[in-house]
């Protein structure tokens, strides 16, 4: 098996020529996902999942913010013990946001809190906690966590129309004392800013966001070393996108458009996803039909709607599909090497070591995690 994994990613490592977004489809072979692991929502009582990181020996870990606790479990799919609870206290939390791991450290953000904590993997055992300074404006989000306590997170970036859009911010925690901690003393640097997009409706008093609309999507790394920031292409090419990738410093790695395969909208699909929406959106009759009016169907799903890194730093593009999704696979100079579609209800959150993790939820919404094998799918 060891050998067959070194093979896959010996051949995904091998650089393809091709130009990016001329029209041309890339040579590319197909991957195909083989289920071997499932973690049963229902019999492992898991609430719905607010991150999901694996680890490499084949186990992960599950951000539970509804029971303010995280999950471990094993490459067998046992439970491991939980970590944390709800409070206020070392090692409990009131509002979990997202979480990683950094080698042998998992690490969890509390958004309520503006705090990171830091558990062992090993022993499960609370370890210390850092405040991260929510500075102007709203709340960060920490999305990576690297060296000594330096992070990556939404933030604040620069000014744009009279108010700060969001972007990626590098930063440092400061630890956290019995008193609480003073705010950290030095500005954030901006990595990288988020151009203006036109994903929401507003009629007087009255907003919704557009459903499937080509809104921004962004990534980072596990090591926090590269930050993704997925936008509509700056030519005419809208069936497309643009990938940015930049380093922590702000340096761009690469910068470049592609064209993926594109499906069809289903018209009812679409109205159904609006009217869902339009229901939990305080609002008149009239400013319900005005927002109505702001969302034309489209013609097919956006081309790329999410993305995360693998551990060899290959950056996975999705879109959504009537049924399951669709992924491109970037490797780190930009070429894409492969592409794969999910099975229906499974949602991709993770690669690494050949295995690929995902949500899977039945028709109750009950969410479970399931282990896939990737593989070059037979011809």
């Amino acid at each position: 098996m060891r050998s067959c994994v070194q093979a896959l990613l010996t051949f995904l490592a091998i650089p393809l020529t091709w130009r990016a977004a001329d029209g041309q489809s890339p040579p590319r072979p197909a991957f195909e996902l083989v289920r071997e692991l499932h973690i049963a929502g229902s019999s492992a009582n898991l609430s719905p999942i607010t991150f999901l990181v694996p680890t490499g020996a084949g186990g992960v870990v599950i951000g539970q913010r509804q029971d303010d606790a995280v999950r471990l479990f094993d490459s067998t799919g046992a439970s491991r013990g939980t970590l944390g609870r709800r409070g206020e206290g070392p090692g409990e939390f009131r509002q979990i946001l997202s979480g990683g791991l950094n080698r042998d450290t998992v690490w969890v953000y509390d958004g309520s809190l503006y705090r990171l904590t830091f558990f062992s993997i090993a022993t499960g055992k609370y370890l210390r906690g850092a405040r991260v300074d929510p500075g102007a404006g709203f709340p960060p989000t920490v999305r990576a966590v690297f060296g000594p306590d330096s992070l990556v997170f939404w933030g604040n970036g620069a000014p744009r129309n009279g108010r700060r859009e969001r972007a990626w911010l590098r930063g440092q925690a400061v630890q956290s004392g019995l008193l609480g901690s003073a705010a950290v003393a030095r500005p954030f640097e901006v990595i990288a800013d988020f151009p203006p997009f036109g994903c929401f409706a507003r009629a007087e008093t009255a907003g919704i966001g557009i459903p499937h609309c080509h809104r921004p999507t962004e990534a980072v790394s596990g090591s926090g070393r590269r930050v993704a920031v997925l936008t509509k292409p700056r030519d005419a090419a809208a069936d497309g996108y643009h990938v940015a990738i930049v380093g922590t410093r702000g340096d761009t790695i690469y910068s470049r458009s592609y064209r993926p395969p594109r499906f069809p909208m289903n018209p009812q699909v679409y109205q159904r996803a609006v009217d869902d929406l339009l229901v939990k959106v305080p609002a008149s009759a009239k400013q319900a039909a005005s927002l109505k009016a702001q969302m034309p169907s489209p013609s097919h799903y956006p081309p790329a709607s999410f993305a995360f890194f693998d551990d060899g730093d290959r950056l996975w593009v999705g879109q959504r599909l009537e049924k399951g999704q669709y992924w491109e696979i970037l490797d780190p100079t930009g070429r894409v090497v492969g592409d794969l579609r999910t099975p229906e209800g499974v949602a991709l959150e993770a690669a690494i070591k050949g295995w690929v993790w995902g949500v899977e939820a039945d028709r109750d919404g009950v969410e479970s995690v399931v282990r896939f094998r990737l593989r070059v799918a037979p011809r």
